[in-house]
């Protein structure tokens, strides 16, 4: 058996029926990054859809809601049991998907490397761990200046949760709809944060110029985003289309991506778009600006900038050639940075520097 195991701790309690969300895929991808760079994996669950897709992967899976608690795996035999098995075959490092975690694996597994995976931009991130994993350079960088102090800290970017390429099964780009608008999509939660309200603006700033676009929306929505976008005067070039697990045929429906946020942590959702030949614009905040190269794989634009969107909108409707080439580079940088047999090696170096042991693997 391979001495080298880490071990996957997800505590998101979600119904067997839940879509997976981005937390949820960025565990597979982890789990399929690892196992990619040879190490051996137990993935501790919470989330059913979770449990089920490392099971299929192959992985060791122990599911139970109760890994959620911030106690029960202290006092319920059965998940008791679980952990002293794992503990006695000595995980070189414990990756945490939550911060109600640490109580009970820093007691039982004392003295093993526990590190926080940081999905989220705070100013104090799980303050109780002292090993950190943030999935930007830039992130990785502002939490060393600061809250960082005194902590381990290194950085390891997402990645796909399969290595196998995917192809866009919509029209090429620089085609239209039938209806021969441009059509943008956004994805995620729109809720405050996620520069929806700038995204809207731009939207009716593109249209006052004389282009004709839309734009959709896959994800939750906020009420708020229906106010503004009559109140912006663009409710008829706006649609939202609910939940998507499997991204394809959303991207499918749309010509660009764009990721308005103010903050994010690494931005799963552009390489999903940019594995299969879209172009993207995104802000330029931590996680984006490791993964868009501005001008080669699609734009990024400041914060905030209202002017700096529409220019890069604006762009890409009137030069299908220059969104066809984004979309052709963007699937270059995908398949050479974040398959997970690209992303293994970075992170098991960064696990290296927060402390795992590993005894026959190396970063390559």
């Amino acid at each position: 058996m391979n001495t080298d195991l880490v071990v996957v701790v997800n505590a998101s309690k979600e119904a067997a029926d839940a879509p997976l969300g981005g937390i949820q895929k960025a565990v597979i991808a982890q789990l399929a990054a690892l196992r990619a760079g040879g190490a051996e994996v137990v993935l501790l669950s919470a989330a059913r859809r979770c449990a089920d897709a490392a099971i299929a992967m192959g992985c060791e899976v122990h599911y139970d809601p109760r890994w959620h608690n911030a106690v029960a795996p202290l006092v319920v035999p059965s998940l008791v049991g679980v952990l002293i098995r794992i503990r006695r075959r000595w995980p070189v490092a414990l990756l945490h998907h939550s911060g109600r975690t640490w109580l009970w694996t820093h007691v039982v597994f004392a003295g093993i490397p526990n590190i926080a995976v940081l999905h989220r931009e705070v100013v104090r991130p799980y303050r109780f761990f002292r090993r950190w994993l943030a999935l930007s350079p830039g992130y990785a960088d502002e939490l060393k200046a600061g809250e960082g102090r005194g902590r381990k800290l290194a950085w390891a970017p997402n990645c796909l949760m399969s290595g196998e390429p995917l192809e866009r099964t919509g029209p090429l780009q620089g085609q239209r709809s039938p209806a021969g608008s441009f059509v943008m999509g956004f994805v995620g939660r729109a809720s405050a944060g996620k520069g929806l309200d700038v995204l809207l603006q731009a939207l009716r700033g593109v249209r006052e110029r004389g282009l004709d676009v839309r734009l959709e929306l896959a994800g939750t929505v906020d009420p708020w985003v229906f106010e503004a976008a009559e109140r912006y005067g663009v409710a008829d070039a706006v649609a939202t289309l609910g939940w998507f697990e499997d991204m394809q045929p959303f991207f499918a429906r749309i010509d660009c991506l764009v990721l308005p946020s103010e903050k994010e942590s690494f931005g799963l959702v552009l390489i999903e778009a940019m594995e299969v030949g879209l172009p993207v614009i995104a802000t330029a905040c931590n996680g984006p600006r490791s993964i868009v190269e501005d001008g080669e794989t699609g734009f990024l634009v400041p914060i905030g900038n209202l002017d700096r969107l529409i220019a890069a909108i604006e762009q890409l409707v009137v030069s299908p050639d220059l969104a066809r080439c984004f979309g052709e580079k963007g699937r270059e940088r995908v398949a050479l940075r974040y398959t997970p047999q690209a992303a293994s090696g970075v992170l098991i170096a960064a696990l290296g520097q927060l402390g795992a042991e590993f005894k026959t693997l190396r970063a390559g």
